[in-house]
C-alpha cells in the first residue's frame, strides 16, 4: 500500500503543478484585464484547492503511517534534525506544505468574497502565488539536495 501511495503522491504534484499554473495565470490575465470573474475561473480555482487537498491527504496517509522515511523519525526526532534527509521529510516538507495549502486555501475563500472581479482575481493571484512559490521552494530544496527525485516510475 505504501508504495502506491507514495507513487500517486509523487506524480499527483505534477497535477498540482499544471492546475496551479493554469490557475495564476487566469487569475492574472483577469485581474489585469479586467476580466469578469465568471464560472471557468470559479472551475479552475476548485480543481486547485481539489487537488491539493488529495496531495495533503496522501501526504498525511504517508507520514502519519506508511512512511519509511518518517516514522525512524518519531523515534528519534534528536537524532533525526542532525541528519537532512530525515529532517527534510520529517519536519520541512510537511511544514512547507500545509503552509502553502493553508495560503491557496485562505486565498481562495478571500477572492469569493471580494466586491468586484478585478479584486476576486488580485486575491487569488496574489495568494496562490505566494502558496505555490513556498511549494516550489520546499520540492526543490529537496530536488537539489538529491532528498527526492523529479519522477517516481517505480510502484
Amino acid at each position: 500500500m505504501y508504495t502506491y501511495i507514495l507513487f500517486a503522491h509523487s506524480w499527483l504534484r505534477w497535477a498540482v503543478f499544471i492546475i496551479g499554473v493554469v490557475a495564476i495565470v487566469k487569475a492574472y490575465m483577469g485581474w489585469k484585464n479586467n476580466e469578469p470573474f465568471t464560472a471557468d475561473h470559479k472551475r479552475t480555482n476548485a480543481f486547485l484547492i481539489a487537488s491539493i487537498h488529495t496531495q495533503l491527504l496522501l501526504g498525511f496517509i504517508l507520514y502519519f503511517g506508511l512512511s519509511s522515511k518518517v516514522q525512524p523519525a518519531f523515534q528519534n526526532f534528536g537524532l533525526a534534525m542532525k541528519d537532512p534527509i530525515s529532517r527534510y521529510f520529517a519536519v520541512e516538507h510537511i511544514t512547507g506544505m500545509i503552509i502553502a495549502a493553508a495560503i491557496i486555501q485562505i486565498g481562495s475563500i478571500k477572492s469569493k468574497k471580494q466586491a468586484s472581479d478585478t479584486q476576486k482575481h488580485r486575491t487569488a493571484f496574489m495568494y496562490f502565488t505566494i502558496g505555490y512559490v513556498i511549494i516550489l521552494l520546499t520540492i526543490l530544496s529537496a530536488i537539489m539536495t538529491d532528498k527526492m527525485s523529479w519522477f517516481r516510475f517505480e510502484i
